[in-house]
């Protein structure tokens, strides 16, 4: 019991890798009706908090029964509660998925045919950007960063500073070892022409990397 103490602990300071194999293994044991069902629910939260909603969705479904079968109505309300975060997060997954299908549908076409429906020279910068994430996605690091360097050039030439920023962000995320300097011009940029949402986007890449700008 010492172990599912520290797991419950774990979860309290934000710890669900830590909890999680404990919650599941004490599953396979002999609990107490209302314990099992308080295990149940921390299971499902931390699948939850470890971005695996599916897998929470299904944790949550026996811990309701279970929960109802006992009569605890508190019990009950902060499953139903964690039940709605869980959907929230399926449906955002969902959304996301829908939005990479498009997105690997798009990139299924050629240079020339995103480029003609670009509607300015902007826009045919932000097609190498585009082109470049979905590049790096895919893990052809060559082929990414030609294209970052090439969205680059023609958002030096025709692009705003979001255009710019972002080839960058582009270039940064494949050329690791030049990050720091890259991102430092990238909130340059963002910084002269106050845009918050991409100043944002730059600290969000420089934690990913490990980098204080």
């Amino acid at each position: 019991m010492e172990e599912l103490r520290q797991a419950v602990r774990d979860m309290e300071l934000g710890r669900p890798a830590e909890a999680l194999p404990v919650l599941s293994a004490s599953l396979g044991t002999e609990l107490p009706p209302p314990v099992r069902a308080r295990v149940m629910g921390l299971r499902a939260q931390a699948l939850l908090m470890l971005d695996r909603p599916q897998e929470a969705r299904d944790q949550v479904r026996e811990a309701l029964k279970l929960t109802r079968s006992l009569g605890d109505a508190r019990g009950l309300e902060q499953l139903r509660g964690l039940n709605g975060q869980i959907y929230g997060a399926l449906a955002h997954e969902a959304e996301q998925s829908r939005l990479r299908n498009e997105e690997r549908a798009e990139m299924a076409l050629t240079d020339e045919e995103l480029l003609a429906k670009a509607p300015d020279e902007a826009g045919r910068a932000m097609v190498f950007v585009r082109r470049a994430s979905f590049l790096a996605d895919e893990g052809a690091d060559k082929e990414s960063l030609a294209a970052a360097k090439e969205g680059w050039r023609r958002a030096q030439e025709h692009g705003g500073p979001r255009e710019r920023v972002l080839a960058l962000l582009a270039i940064a995320r494949i050329e690791r070892g030049q990050a720091r300097g890259l991102l430092q011009q990238a909130h340059a940029v963002a910084d002269e022409a106050e845009e918050a949402q991409l100043i944002a986007a730059i600290a969000r890449a420089a934690r990913s990397e490990g980098i204080e700008l």
